[in-house]
């Protein structure tokens, strides 16, 4: 069912808030009740969206069903292909999670994806990729998990570069309908541009604009800030990015590389919003000195406009499954 945009709305309200009184719910999206109530009505013959238990409403105290996304409507299956094993994690429409688990092998992702394919429905399924349409090309636990669902027909797949599900999930959780630069940190810097919660229509001009390599279509823009360029011999691989925290003098060295990216590309496409996603930046007092690096290389630079993705800690290993339910409920549908 291709959904229009009150329908959008309607189910990310119920998908955030798990249920909402009719009338709480039209005020929000500054509906009429009658109009609600015409949006609503496909979505229930197509069993997207339920009622919840009655509740009293009002000073007569009236009897109302609360409106709720349908937690038997079917289930949404993500994969994600991390370092050294394979995240595997179920949602039902309304956000709760039915199956989570890493794997190892390829073989027992596939094993698990089948049973549940088998025994429940599964209406979506979306895999992550850090190097998916990268000039990096796969690492060999990524492209075995490719080949495996290539040409998988069994439910509908979509492959994701990982910056792109989370630029998605942001604009899921935040509904901020303007230009988002959403950047993720770690050995390698990799940002997505999003527009109204879509990919940007000249992402390829604008990268070079703002002196990023453009990498592919799905609004995935990265530039190499690796930390062995910036430490060379210092870096030690095995412990990443936390390396930086308890040595200041190296934690400054790349935060001067990453604060001048971050404020040239806005200099020359200004963004609405700039966000950051990745614990390393959550740690304390890391975030407030690149923000003061950033600040300091131009005092026209609107440091309130940059952010830390918050639900990033609670959300980033279900990240797949979010983008299969954003996928299934696209302007592609």
């Amino acid at each position: 069912m291709k959904l229009n945009e009150t329908q959008k709305s309607i189910v990310r309200s119920l998908f955030l808030k798990r249920q909402l009184a009719r009338k709480t719910l039209a005020r929000s999206l500054k509906l009429s009740n009658p109009g609600l109530t015409l949006a609503v009505k496909p979505l229930v013959k197509e069993g997207i969206i339920a009622f919840a238990p009655k509740i009293v409403t009002g000073k007569a105290g009236r009897n109302e069903e609360p409106l709720c996304l349908n937690q038997n409507y079917g289930l949404f299956a993500g994969i994600d292909a991390g370092v050294s094993s394979y995240h595997f994690v179920l949602l039902s429409l309304a956000g709760f999670t039915v199956f989570e688990a890493d794997y190892t092998s390829v073989k027992e992702v596939m094993e698990k994806l089948h049973y549940y394919i088998t025994n429940s429905k599964v209406v979506n399924l979306c895999v992550t990729f850090r190097h998916y349409g990268c000039h990096k090309p796969f690492t060999p636990m990524e492209k075995e998990l490719y080949d495996a669902l290539a040409n998988f027909n069994e439910v509908p797949v979509v492959f994701k570069n990982s910056i792109m599900a989370l630029a998605e999930i942001h604009h899921l959780y935040k509904n901020d309908n303007r230009t988002i630069f959403l950047v993720k940190y770690g050995p390698e810097l990799t940002a997505a541009i999003l527009e109204d919660g879509k990919r940007v229509r000249n992402e390829k001009d604008m990268c070079s604009q703002i002196g990023l390599t453009y990498i592919s279509e799905g609004v995935t823009a990265g530039v190499v800030v690796d930390y062995a360029s910036i430490l060379g011999k210092e870096y030690e691989e095995d412990e990443g990015a936390m390396m930086l925290i308890n040595d200041d003098e190296k934690l400054n060295r790349v935060l001067d590389v990453l604060a001048l990216v971050i404020y040239n590309s806005d200099r020359l496409f200004v963004f609405d919003s700039i966000v950051f996603a990745g614990s390393f930046l959550s740690s304390p007092g890391v975030f407030n000195k690149l923000i003061e690096k950033m600040k300091a290389l131009g005092d026209k630079f609107d440091a309130d406009k940059v952010s830390l993705f918050e639900e990033y800690a609670t959300i980033y290993s279900q990240k797949s499954a979010l983008a299969a339910f954003i996928s299934h409920f696209s302007d592609k549908k």
